[in-house]
């Protein structure tokens, strides 16, 4: 907080009289000197002398007293909780002359918190100060020269330090403490958090208290400032999960159902559909585009699928509460997937008829640490515009919409249970 300095007819009279006393001053007993307030809240030591005033402080309750410029009040209080507490500080002149100062310093005497000169009938108020766990001293005092302008009456002053209450909320529901949304895998949700409180409170103690479940979502919180920040949730695996949200006492809740996922399987092969974490479900064909759905693959109600043709079938896994998880069934037929990607390469080489097949696998492949896919492995070449031959490895696979999806990749050797196959 910027400082004030005495007013100019004060600071011209006090050089005045600092000039016309110097040799006076000079043998007199030494007092102890005030400085203006510096500008910015540093680190001090102002030592406790024999003319200084010490009491004990509650927060929270009102306390008065006068000052003068012989001496200096200190008030000290200690904040015991671990998170720290936000406080608001009021001073008040409540004399009809002299003016005072009032600062906050904590343990190793640095300022936390500084006024103005404050004068006769003026009051101050601060913003939020964040104090930490520790002991703190308001120390009020006057000026260095203040009984040289002629005014030895003591400055009578009033002040409290109230500590404030943290609120915590969904930004955008600010109703309820706890919300429910559904998540899709492979996209992040982004939830507005805000707070009644400082943002030095909330950087060191907003924190996620609980995950219940981490394996189906993780959760951060970034972008603290002007009482608000995010909430991150990023969805890993189908299930659900309760995650809290925690600021000094105040806690909000946030679950989390992943709710859509996908299983890939070959025509032929049986697997069992991932199972959500945290609930039990029970397995049926979703009831739009059922028929269709049987003939694409076969389901029990633990979640055993079977490919029989290529194509797409929705499953439902149902709670017994009646919260739905969608499962999107892609079965792939490894020779209908090798002649696409044959036909794919063909449109682009110079010479399709110069494409050699020299080796062709099929088998699953992860394409990440949740994700598994049937592929055709293809590792050809072709003759080249130059004249000479390019050889080629990929894999090839069908997404969720069933369009074929190929990367470049080193070695077979990656390729789970691959066999080699024909899909001419």
């Amino acid at each position: 907080m910027t400082t004030r300095s005495v007013s100019l007819s004060k600071v011209l009279l006090g050089a005045v009289m600092a000039l016309s006393l110097c040799m006076a001053f000079a043998a007199m007993s030494p007092t102890k000197a005030h400085a203006a307030q510096d500008n910015d809240l540093t680190a001090g030591s102002p030592a406790i002398t024999t003319q200084d005033q010490s009491y004990s402080y509650k927060v929270g309750t009102t306390r008065s007293g006068s000052v003068s410029g012989n001496s200096d009040l200190y008030y000290n209080f200690s904040v015991g909780s671990a998170t720290g507490i936000d406080a608001r500080i009021w001073v008040k002149n409540t004399g009809s002359s002299g003016y005072f100062y009032a600062d906050l310093l904590n343990s190793s005497g640095s300022k936390v918190w500084d006024t103005y000169s404050i004068d006769p009938g003026e009051s101050q108020t601060g913003s939020r100060v964040y104090l930490p766990k520790g002991n703190y001293r308001l120390k009020i005092y006057t000026y260095q020269y203040y009984s040289w302008y002629g005014n030895n009456d003591p400055t009578k002053f009033s002040f409290n330090i109230k500590k404030l209450s943290q609120t915590l909320k969904f930004a955008a529901d600010s109703k309820h403490k706890t919300i429910k949304r559904g998540l899709k895998l492979g996209t992040d949700k982004e939830i507005a958090l805000s707070f009644a409180g400082s943002n030095e409170m909330a950087e060191k103690n907003l924190k996620i208290a609980k995950n219940t479940q981490p394996k189906v979502a993780s959760a951060s919180i970034s972008n603290i400032s002007n009482h608000s920040a995010t909430l991150t949730i990023t969805p890993k695996k189908m299930g659900v999960t309760t995650i809290k949200v925690k600021l000094g006492g105040q806690v909000v809740k946030f679950i989390a159902y992943v709710k859509n996922g996908y299983a890939f399987i070959a025509k032929g092969a049986v697997s069992y559909l991932e199972k959500p974490i945290g609930t039990k479900v029970k397995y049926v064909y979703k009831k739009a585009g059922a028929a269709k759905s049987k003939k694409v693959a076969g389901l029990a109600s633990t979640g055993k699928i079977r490919g029989k043709i290529q194509g797409r079938a929705a499953v439902a896994g149902k709670t017994a509460k009646g919260t739905v998880f969608n499962y999107t069934v892609v079965v792939t037929d490894y020779k209908k997937l090798g002649r696409e990607t044959y036909n794919m390469i063909a449109e682009y080489v110079p010479d399709p008829d110069s494409i050699k097949i020299n080796y062709c696998y099929r088998g699953y492949y992860k394409l990440s640490t949740t994700l598994k896919v049937p592929v055709v492995y293809l590792d050809y070449s072709f003759g080249n515009e130059s004249g000479g031959k390019t050889r080629n490895k990929i894999i090839s696979w069908y997404d969720d919409a069933l369009d074929v999806q190929t990367r470049g990749i080193a070695t077979s050797n990656t390729i789970i249970g691959k066999k080699g196959f024909s899909f001419r």
